[in-house]
């Protein structure tokens, strides 16, 4: 991938799912925070007269000024997202955040024991060795009461395990080629949203999908919205979401606790006899340069991408309709994922 690894979210993903659209999007991140708020229990005065770091786009930070939160710091690793973000609170009036570029792993050049409340939502999947980020974060955390947020990619979720599969053959594809494609077969602004997430799960240089025990620290760590997080493949959120409400008396356990820089591998596990289709479909995954091999590889990329996520299509290659409720069903999911695998070795066989 010709793309400085720093720019690809705002290069590539951003363009799409943040860029197009300024006041819409600021809408999508209110409803978002307020709804990570509301799974808490919380209400938007939770942010009142608080100091936060918000890690990634700089959304959530404007949506944290704008819910009164007293001043907020803005990282991330961007130079592009970051001027921007500087740019856009000089032409609106917003005086209480500030962006600054950094790779957090390494420095993060806020005054120590001065933050309240950390968002990190969606970052800790994309970073090499996001452990060294907590490191770098627990001096800077109000040693009184501080809060760290966590949302993570899913180890088990139907869209986190097609994703892993369908990244190992990605990586034989050009992103520019896949980006072309996306734009042809879905030319409507209203598709944007998809195109950006497919480029994201697709392209993004570091990616994992993560268990929650991995996490799980006694008495100091927080599931929110905590279901069955093995193996099922059912319609949940693709990511779990993890409190670390901190304090005197559990900061050290914090502390001690060995975070997690990778995730847990999807490719190579061996499913029960409730998912014998899915050990069906992991063998030609696994073998799919024998099975299915190279030809039209892009669409048949794209082609399989429409299953992670709800998008009611048909399809032009494999001349399948997918319904928009197909995704809420795991049967159904991994019926019509083997029905075009087969017809993609059906193909094979003829060349």
């Amino acid at each position: 991938m010709n793309l400085n690894d720093k720019e690809f979210f705002s290069q590539s993903v951003h363009k799409y799912i943040v860029y197009k659209d300024i006041d819409e999007t600021l809408k999508k991140y209110r409803k978002r925070v307020l709804s990570e708020l509301h799974l808490r229990n919380l209400t938007e005065d939770f942010f009142k007269d608080r100091v936060l770091i918000d890690v990634g786009t700089g959304f959530q930070a404007i949506v944290a000024s704008q819910m009164g939160a007293k001043f907020i710091y803005h990282l991330d690793q961007s130079k592009s997202q970051v001027l921007w973000m500087q740019e856009y609170c000089r032409l609106n009036g917003i005086h209480n955040i500030k962006s600054i570029q950094c790779d957090i792993t390494k420095n993060i050049p806020i005054e120590d024991n001065s933050i309240d409340i950390v968002l990190f939502f969606g970052v800790w999947h994309h970073l090499i060795t996001p452990s060294d980020f907590i490191r770098q974060l627990i001096p800077k955390l109000h040693v009184k009461e501080s809060y760290v947020w966590l949302r993570v990619y899913r180890f088990g979720s139907w869209s986190r395990w097609l994703v892993e599969n369908l990244r190992q053959i990605s990586k034989k594809t050009d992103l520019h080629v896949i980006e072309n494609l996306l734009n042809i077969r879905y030319p409507h602004l209203s598709s944007d949203q998809y195109k950006g997430d497919a480029l994201d799960d697709l392209f993004a240089p570091v990616w994992g999908a993560f268990h929650p025990r991995q996490f799980y620290i006694e008495c100091v760590a927080t599931f929110i919205n905590y279901k069955d997080f093995e193996y099922n493949f059912n319609d949940n959120d693709e990511n779990f979401r993890v409190d670390f409400n901190l304090n005197n008396e559990n900061i050290e356990l914090f502390k001690k606790f060995n975070f997690p820089d990778k995730g847990e591998c999807q490719t190579d596990f061996k499913f029960n006899k409730d998912y014998e289709i899915a050990n069906e479909i992991q063998n030609i995954f696994n073998n799919w340069d024998e099975v299915i091999g190279s030809d039209n590889l892009e669409d048949k990329l794209i082609t399989l991408y429409e299953l992670v996520r709800k998008k009611p299509i048909f399809n032009f290659y494999t001349q399948v309709y997918i319904e928009d409720n197909s995704c809420a069903d795991f049967t159904k999911r991994l019926e019509l994922l083997l029905h075009i695998l087969n017809t993609f070795k059906k193909e094979q066989k003829c060349i």
